[in-house]
């Protein structure tokens, strides 16, 4: 019993090794893999490859300092939160939705596949909104539930708080 323990353990200790060198190994790549990722998507949001100014996110907002914004937060689907980030231009009266990009969920394969397809109608039709213009989008049907929380979390993004506070811009 005693030998069949100590094999148990042996094997045990062999995976955690494995599993944390592995971990150490592919790490860095990850990292670089998510933050590619990450800039492709503010640029697709924006509409442009220009560089983008020093990541600094405060309480979910970053200021790019030339009238836009991003904002990223999440919100609860049908199927689990849905991750997302939005573009926002704050140059006007009021925010208005210049990009949106789901960047995780849950959601049921086939039924709410729109939300990760941004050239999708019901997306697009989001852009250009600003918070008051959001209460007569019709929810996309047999993912009503699905299409409000994507409503929701624009309404959230244009009416975060931190949009309102003065970015500390370098020039």
């Amino acid at each position: 019993m005693a030998k069949s323990l100590a094999a148990f353990l042996a094997l045990v200790l062999a995976c955690a090794v494995l599993l944390a060198l592995t971990y150490a190994i592919t790490r860095p790549r990850i990292d670089h893999n998510r933050a590619k990722r990450f800039t492709e998507s503010v640029h697709l949001l924006l509409g442009e490859s220009e560089a983008l100014p020093a990541i600094r996110w405060e309480n979910d907002v970053w200021h790019l300092c030339n009238g836009r914004a991003l904002v990223r937060g999440s919100t609860r689907g049908y199927g689990g939160p849905l991750r997302w980030l939005t573009a926002v231009s704050v140059a006007g009266t009021e925010p208005v939705l210049l990009g949106l990009s789901i960047t995780q969920h849950q959601e049921t394969p086939g039924i709410a596949d729109f939300i990760g397809r941004p050239d999708d109608p019901w997306m697009r039709e989001l852009i250009g909104r600003a918070p008051d213009g959001l209460d007569d989008v019709a929810a996309v049907t047999g993912a009503t539930i699905t299409s409000r929380a994507v409503v929701a979390a624009i309404r959230s993004a244009l009416q975060h708080p931190g949009l309102d506070a003065e970015p500390a811009c370098q020039p």
